[in-house]
């Protein structure tokens, strides 16, 4: 699913397009088309936010510091072109993660009687298992979605209410598991090692991007026990190199909570947030 409507996209792409070269902009363009073949937003948030800093700043996209990596974008501020970074963008792909599945299908379920999914919450128990590679691993209690309608709403006369319900699924078990082994974690390391060989003299950022609001919240992008601050903020103890991580989301909106007119009420809004980590710099 777009986070931003194609005439938005177009309009991005168009003004990120006086620029990018040709090139550039028809990668762009190209990957936009596959979006909802691919299921990724990962192009969808590298045009946003080339857009964004543009606004801010002079942005070289892929510049060529005589490494043997290029990072996405190359930022000098407008009113002192001293200060500079480079920094690479990356997206938390939520594309096989049987939580979304899980929570996209109750959502569907929700919705479809017409009730409000802020009434509802969804709880998943998992088990650690040893793993050869990284001593172990968290499994969580989620079966396949084909079996979705079979073990999980398979009950005819199960009933939700407006007032709203907990959806349990074995949740007996929760287990802190290392702050390196996660997709968040491993999304910052993949673009740090890249950022290291692109022989830039200068502050070096991550942007990672994020589809909904699981990224910025207190609750771990892995939806388990640890927070999205500490997984951070050890990878920049750990990656000194890097001065700092900005997260990306989509935070979703309930009307019960803003302010806006009763007739809108039924449609669902949403904003972009930003955080933003340093490092040592």
């Amino acid at each position: 699913m777009a986070i931003f409507s194609r005439r938005t996209l177009q309009r991005l792409a168009d003004e990120n397009a006086t620029f990018l070269s040709k090139k550039q902009t028809r990668k762009h363009v190209d990957g936009l088309n596959r979006m909802n073949k691919e299921r990724s937003l990962a192009t969808e948030w590298e045009v946003a936010v080339i857009n964004a800093l543009s606004k801010l700043g002079n942005v070289v996209h892929e510049k060529d510091f005589g490494g043997s990596s290029r990072g996405d974008i190359y930022f000098e501020a407008k009113s002192n072109p001293t200060e500079r970074f480079l920094a690479d963008i990356t997206t938390i792909s939520t594309k096989d993660d049987p939580l979304e599945t899980l929570w996209d299908e109750l959502r569907r379920i929700v919705e479809k009687r017409g009730l409000r999914m802020n009434a509802f919450n969804l709880r998943v128990g998992a088990v650690k298992e040893l793993d050869d590679r990284v001593g172990s691993r968290v499994r969580l209690k989620v079966p396949g979605r084909s079996r979705f309608v079979q073990l999980i709403f398979n009950d005819p006369t199960q009933t939700f209410s407006s007032s709203g319900t907990y959806l349990n699924l074995n949740p007996d078990y929760v287990q802190q598991y290392p702050l390196t082994h996660n997709r968040l974690y491993s999304a910052m390391e993949r673009k740090a090692y890249q950022l290291k060989r692109t022989n830039f003299n200068g502050p070096l950022g991550i942007i990672v991007c994020d589809s909904d609001n699981s990224l910025l919240s207190k609750v771990s992008s892995a939806g388990l026990s640890r927070t999205t601050d500490e997984i951070v903020y050890s990878f920049l103890e750990e990656e000194q190199a890097i001065s700092f991580v900005i997260l990306v989301g989509v935070h979703h909106l309930w009307a019960d909570y803003i302010d806006i007119p009763h007739w809108a009420r039924d449609k669902e809004r949403y904003e972009v947030a930003f955080y933003l980590f340093k490092g040592k710099l």
